[in-house]
């Protein structure tokens, strides 16, 4: 079963609401941790995987242009927040 964000909301809303342990909603919480702990576990693989470059840089470029790779990936971060908060601002009300 996959979850979307209104299933998630759907049942956090309810669950609130109501103020009632649900019995019957206890296998979709263990649902709930099984896809919080794959998730943690693809987290934790792509910062994996996005790090070997530096391992890769240590051992092949010279200082001068790892600080120039440093700089530039800031300068990408910075770029990819502003688009996030223009493409954001688009869609509210």
């Amino acid at each position: 079963m996959r979850f979307t964000l209104t299933t998630v909301l759907r049942v956090a809303v309810t669950m609130a609401s109501t103020k009632v342990q649900y019995k019957a909603q206890m296998p979709i919480q263990a649902e709930f941790v099984a896809y919080a702990i794959t998730l943690s576990l693809l987290a934790l693989l792509a910062a994996a995987v996005l790090n070997v470059d530096y391992l890769i840089m240590s051992q092949t470029l010279s200082a001068q242009e790892i600080a120039a790779y440093n700089v530039l990936e800031f300068i990408g971060l910075a770029y990819d927040v502003n688009d996030g908060c223009i493409w954001y601002s688009t869609w509210i009300d």
